[in-house]
């Protein structure tokens, strides 16, 4: 089912809602608890919603989403001068389950609970980039496909909302394990840490070429330097350097394998300090110096 609400809909009351939703808002005044009885995906577009979620406080901006469950409670508050546009999903539980179990059935996946994880308080609610992952370029095709008639009919089939329910499962591939391998006894002090390590990397994702110590990571992520270094190895099973010099390395790759940059400039648009540091942790992990790598893509 497809819904609108603009700000007259405000306070209107409407009947229960049987299986999936997909809302359409344009709104600039709005203070409501949410019970978020199903899971949810609340992507803006426009301005900025205000979440509370679990006694956590989370402004989702232009580009950005939030995830929840049904284990969370909070409200959402919305103050602007112009109308907010954003886009909610809410997946109904059985669409979830069919589909996690699809998946597992299919051995697509070998992570050790995994259904449990999203149907329960261990599940990470939390505030998301649309760039880099594929709930996010669902959610910003769906909302082109309805922003240019947002109050107009609209079928939303059975199958986007399954393609939303496997992209949230594989955008998670990665965050069930590093999460689970945070040490802490509670879970909500597990997944404060783990939202802390994250802050941190994308400070490292944003500065990449930059001078980059891990005291700027940990500060980042509000953390003592000797603990964010614990944490973010935990999470991601290397240090904050291997991950940075990574980074650097693939994109570095990747400014060669376009061929518009010499090796030098590469160098330093990657973060090296000179050329002979950049080359010899290259071939360290590519097997061939920059130069070589390039000629050898030029003859194929």
């Amino acid at each position: 089912m497809y819904l609108f609400t603009q700000q007259k809909d405000v306070g209107r009351s409407r009947a229960p809602v049987e299986g999936s939703v997909l809302g359409f808002s344009l709104l600039s005044a709005l203070a409501m608890p949410v019970p978020f009885r199903r899971f949810g995906i609340k992507y803006v577009e426009h301005g900025v919603e205000h979440y509370q979620v679990n006694g956590r406080h989370y402004p989702v901006r232009p580009g950005e989403y939030l995830l929840v469950n049904a284990h969370c409670h909070g409200r959402v508050d919305i103050d602007a001068t112009t109308p907010v546009m954003g886009l909610c999903a809410d997946l109904d539980p059985a669409l979830m389950d069919g589909m996690l179990n699809a998946m597992q059935q299919a051995e697509a996946l070998d992570v050790q609970g995994l259904t449990s994880f999203f149907t329960s308080e261990e599940f990470l609610e939390n505030r998301y980039s649309a760039q880099g992952t594929r709930v996010g370029s669902l959610m910003r095709s769906l909302m082109e496909r309805f922003r240019k008639e947002p109050g107009g009919p609209h079928e939303v089939t059975g199958s986007v909302y399954m393609a939303l329910a496997e992209a949230v499962v594989l955008d998670h591939l990665q965050v069930i394990p590093g999460l689970r391998r945070v040490q802490a006894v509670r879970t909500g002090t597990r997944k404060d840490i783990y939202r802390r390590v994250e802050l941190g990397r994308a400070l490292i994702h944003g500065r990449f070429h930059e001078r980059l110590e891990v005291a700027d990571m940990a500060g980042a992520a509000a953390m003592s330097d000797y603990h964010f270094f614990r944490a973010f190895r935990a999470v991601h099973d290397q240090s904050p350097h291997q991950y940075l010099l990574d980074l650097r390395l693939r994109h570095a790759q990747e400014l060669l394998r376009r061929g518009y940059y010499e090796v030098a400039d590469v160098a330093l648009m990657c973060g090296f300090v000179d050329h002979p540091t950049f080359t010899k942790a290259f071939k360290r992990r590519f097997g061939l110096a920059p130069s070589a790598w390039t000629n050898t893509l030029r003859r194929n």
